[in-house]
């Protein structure tokens, strides 16, 4: 999946890989507290669901996190759920992937 991914897409473009690789993201109405998440569905696709009331550029960065996550940690971890785990490694790595992308994102 990761081979034809590209840090400098621009956001229709990001969006058009996702979408070709069965990722679909949504903006929701989410609680404050949560910016975001990814299931996985019974059919291998996944769901990234976006907190509507984020800017539009946290939004981009939570979805650049999210895919993040799809690339490098679900196929190896089917879920992942917890409460206050913005320290572990799988976050910190996914939140410097999504500022590398924000970086070279185009509009």
């Amino acid at each position: 999946m990761e081979g034809k991914f590209k840090a400098d897409m621009t956001l229709q473009e990001l969006l058009s890989w996702a979408n070709s690789y069965d990722i679909y993201p949504r903006l929701a109405k989410l609680g404050p507290e949560l910016w975001g998440y990814t299931y996985k569905s019974s059919y291998d696709s996944y769901l990234i669901l976006i907190n509507k009331n984020l800017s539009l550029e946290l939004q981009r960065k939570v979805l650049a996190h999210e895919i993040h996550h799809v690339l490098k940690h679900s196929p190896a971890q089917p879920y992942f759920i917890g409460l206050n785990m913005q320290h572990t490694i799988i976050e910190e790595e996914a939140d410097q992937f999504a500022i590398e992308m924000m970086a070279a994102i185009q509009v």
